[in-house]
């Protein structure tokens, strides 16, 4: 809000109406003023003359007080402010008062009317306000210039001025409508640009939800199938080597229970569709050397390091950790060509951590189009899910740093 509306919104002022009413009523005020002042110092009207001051009075009012309507109305409040005007020319001897009003109603036409009719609007308007000027002034006397000779150049010459500057409010008028409708398109593109983007992140979002839950699905269904194989083992066993059976029996509930915790990792995650045949195991972090060597052929110069003793890991975080670190590497080599990356898999009490760091490279992505932070979305929704946390932002070094910290037994410390 500009100040003056700010202003003006403390004494009650607020709606656009309300305040084209205050300088409606600003320009009559003025326009009354001038009137008065001059017929007070023209002397009295002669007694043919005795209705001019009463047609002044309303010709005032009728070119002012419209003005309230100039945005709702511009081209209306233009014809009556023309009205007005003329009535004012009628009641007025010389260049007695003063009327800003066909000013005004000429910027509004330009600023508030369609482009079409402004263009039609204003040089009828210039036109009629400097032929009802000159019909009713011409006969006379503006301050010391009498018009007769010269002094009729004279005159003319100021009509002329007068119309460039009525013409001049009309252009003031739509130039400031232009750069309204600039400054509009500007938003509107704006906030069109952040719903697309908030649409590519809930795609991404929804995309990686999907491919969690088939992935999931995968780690599932090949315990459930260890599950089924050692039963039915245990069950071929049971009269000839109870001692075996009860050691399979214990790694059946192991089994169990790591796949009851798996399927609360998949209660909630959107499935969308199966495009696998849940018979083989998802690839882990033992795969940390086919990753690097992916990267490594295409331009990326990786140093991979493991801190801490590998364990087992759940086969869900275990898929987790993998994913991060392959679409971190991705990312790297889509954005940052030739760059070095620090890779570094840290096996700490009840999490694992996953960070890649890179130099930036020499600059430029590789891709056609700038990147939308997709491939940054799917990595944090798939942390996420697994009550991890996950950062990624520029590092000192020009590049960026990925971290994903994964829970590898119930929920780690934030």
């Amino acid at each position: 809000m500009r100040p003056l509306q700010r202003v003006l919104a403390r004494v009650g002022i607020r709606t656009p109406f309300a305040r084209d009413a205050l300088l409606a009523g600003v320009l009559a005020v003025l326009g009354l003023s001038t009137l008065g002042v001059g017929a007070f110092t023209m002397g009295p009207a002669e007694p043919e003359a005795a209705f001019r001051t009463p047609l002044a009075v309303v010709g005032v009012l009728g070119s002012t007080v419209p003005l309230a309507w100039r945005r709702q109305a511009p081209v209306a409040v233009l014809a009556v402010v023309l009205v007005g005007y003329t009535a004012q020319l009628l009641g007025i001897t010389g260049a007695q008062g003063f009327n800003a009003g066909p000013f005004v109603a000429l910027y509004s036409l330009g600023a508030y009317a369609e482009r079409r009719r402004v263009y039609i609007a204003t040089p009828v308007a210039v036109v009629l306000l400097i032929t009802a000027e000159l019909g009713l002034l011409a006969e006379d006397t503006i301050g010391m210039v009498t018009v007769e000779g010269p002094g009729e150049t004279v005159l003319y010459a100021m009509f002329f001025v007068g119309g460039v500057i009525y013409g001049a409010a009309a252009l003031l008028g739509a130039y400031v409508q232009t750069r309204r409708a600039y400054r509009e398109e500007l938003v509107a593109r704006a906030e069109r640009l952040e719903r697309e983007r908030e649409e590519r992140a809930e795609r991404a979002v929804a995309d990686e939800r999907a491919r969690l839950a088939r992935e999931l699905h995968d780690v599932v269904a090949h315990h459930l199938s260890g599950i089924v194989v050692q039963a039915g083992a245990a069950e071929r066993l049971v009269e000839r080597d109870p001692a075996k059976v009860q050691a399979m029996l214990a790694d059946i509930r192991e089994s169990g229970k790591a796949t009851l915790t798996s399927m609360r990792r998949l209660v909630g995650i959107l499935r969308a569709g199966d495009d696998t045949d849940g018979t083989a195991p998802q690839p882990g972090l033992e795969r940390l050397d086919v990753v690097a060597d992916q990267a490594r052929a295409a331009g990326i110069k990786v140093e991979l390091t493991v801190e801490g003793e590998p364990v087992a890991l759940p086969s869900e975080v275990d898929l987790a950790a993998y994913r991060v670190l392959q679409e971190a590497l991705t990312n790297v080599r889509k954005h940052a060509p030739g760059a070095t990356a620090n890779a570094v898999v840290r096996y700490r009490p009840r999490v694992v951590e996953v960070e890649v760091v890179d130099d930036g490279g020499h600059g430029g992505a590789i891709e056609d189009e700038p990147s939308d932070g997709v491939g940054l979305v799917g990595m944090r929704e798939r942390v996420l899910l697994l009550d991890g946390t996950f950062g990624a932002g520029p590092n000192t070094r020009g590049g960026w740093t990925v971290r994903a910290q994964i829970p590898t037994e119930g929920e780690a410390p934030r």
